[in-house]
């Protein structure tokens, strides 16, 4: 479980706060690339908290069938993330305090992993200079779509991401600049599609909602913690 949507989970966190520098594309002049990033910085800068809900849509060599989830997502910055998974079956997934925490509610059992600042940093490049977050992802503007919708494609480059994905493709929609579709394909061809609806962005969040009140004979953070 931790595997099946932690990757997911980090590579949006990633998304939001990556040292955006520049964004080669087939597509469009150098003046567009720039704009994209010039508006990918400004998000990043003015982001403080998102709710959002999602489909996510899980095609494994191991299923005879997709999988299908569907939940919501909460964020707040510098990083802390919580993604209730509704069904099929109810899953809570908790970022917070370099703790990576899986709870399920129908039976009382947790999970949890400790992730500390190097799974960023090792991943996504986060608090490294941008030449050094260039080494981990390459980015292509790859088309722009009737309605103003830029299409990115990530490929990684870093060696411990490689090994897994193949490549990353995002939708980028221009009134909000956040990604509401994000494409993985991993290397064993598994393939996973999320499809995101922001429903707040810059709204005050109550702390309670990044409280995971676990039963004492549970394991994980537990208790709101």
């Amino acid at each position: 479980m931790i595997r099946r949507y932690g990757t997911c989970l980090l590579i949006l966190i990633g998304f939001l706060f990556i040292p955006h520098k520049g964004i080669s594309s087939p597509v469009s002049s150098q003046d567009e690339s720039a704009r994209i990033v010039q508006q990918l910085k400004e998000r990043e800068k003015s982001l403080n908290t998102l709710t959002a809900t999602f489909i996510q849509v899980k095609s494994t060599r191991l299923l005879k069938e997709p999988l299908h989830s569907e939940g919501t997502i909460y964020f707040q910055a510098p990083g802390m993330m919580l993604c209730k998974i509704l069904n099929p079956t109810p899953v809570t997934l908790l970022f917070k305090n370099r703790l990576f925490l899986v709870y399920y509610p129908n039976t009382g059992k947790s999970k949890e992993r400790y992730l500390g600042n190097n799974i960023l940093k090792e991943y996504f490049g986060m608090g490294k200079p941008v030449e050094e977050f260039e080494k981990h992802y390459a980015f292509t503007l790859d088309s722009i779509g009737n309605d103003g919708t830029y299409h990115l494609k990530l490929i990684p480059r870093q060696k411990r991401m490689a090994q897994r994905i193949e490549i990353i493709e995002m939708d980028i929609a221009p009134d909000q600049w956040l990604p509401r579709r994000i494409d993985i394909l991993e290397k064993n061809g598994d393939f996973t599609s999320i499809r995101l609806e922001f429903t707040s962005i810059n709204e005050p969040l109550a702390a309670e909602i990044f409280l995971v009140d676990i039963p004492d004979d549970g394991r994980g953070m537990g208790n709101g913690k």
